[in-house]
């Protein structure tokens, strides 16, 4: 469980990402985007059999912001929890 502090926007290059915000679940596919309004709160994970390989994540309202980071992730949810925080450690 996440507490985004900024907006955040997820891009999926490759693979399936789902998103828990509450009690709706969204399922982002490829090619497709996600935007967290800040101060949600949200959970990651991915219920599909394919591998999350690849996803986009542009911190803020800014795209041109250097908070711009790509990060792989497998399909447990460890790993995803564990890269996450990791990308997103020092924002």
């Amino acid at each position: 469980r996440k507490h985004a502090h900024h907006s955040i926007h997820l891009f999926v290059v490759k693979g399936e990402l789902d998103i828990r915000i509450g009690n709706d679940v969204h399922t982002i596919r490829e090619n497709q985007h996600f935007y967290i309004p800040s101060d949600t709160i949200y959970f990651l994970f991915n219920s599909s059999q394919s591998l999350t390989d690849f996803i986009k994540i542009v911190i803020g309202g800014n795209f041109d912001k250097e908070y711009d980071t790509n990060i792989g992730v497998s399909n447990t949810e460890e790993s995803i929890k564990n890269l996450w925080d990791d990308s997103l450690s020092n924002i």
